[in-house]
């Protein structure tokens, strides 16, 4: 089933920031009228594309409202159905590897060798781990067909 069709306004699109989000937003969708989805979450898809094509406002806030619904419909994918985007889990994983961990083995590097000052240590510990436990839970998706091909950075 097709979503309807996203508006392109002249106006807004003659900004390059704006039109990178819209074609960002644009690609996504094309992605996802290949997933098998839910009429549920096709309708809340076309909601939001519906406030955008609506839309009346200064450049900024459009941008700041593609990258938005961009990023809401990608979370509604994922939690609807398991679909995530590339490097989901690795970039999930880098923050809670330092924050987790990091600051756990910072905070025994500091104790063992009696300065404090050495917590930061552990953070890049705390990334490299994080990451690697991301990257194995990206290819276990991708092993499962639960990998879409949109990259968000």
């Amino acid at each position: 089933m097709a979503f309807i069709p996203l508006k392109k306004k002249d106006f807004f699109i003659s900004d390059k920031s704006v039109l990178k989000a819209f074609n960002k937003l644009e690609k996504s969708l094309s992605v996802l009228e290949n997933l098998s989805l839910s009429d549920a979450t096709i309708s809340e898809i076309d909601k939001d594309i519906g406030e955008i094509n609506s839309f009346e406002g200064k450049l900024k806030k459009y941008r700041n409202k593609l990258v938005v619904k961009n990023h809401n419909i990608l979370e509604l994918v994922r939690k609807n159905h398991g679909y995530v985007h590339e490097k989901y889990y690795q970039n999930q994983w880098l923050a809670i590897g330092m924050s987790t961990f990091g600051i756990s083995f910072g905070v025994v590097f500091g104790m063992l060798l009696d300065n404090i000052a050495l917590l930061g240590i552990g953070l890049p510990f705390g990334m490299l781990l994080g990451i690697a436990i991301g990257k194995e839970k990206d290819k276990k998706a991708k092993q499962e067909g639960k990998q879409i091909n949109i990259t968000c950075n």
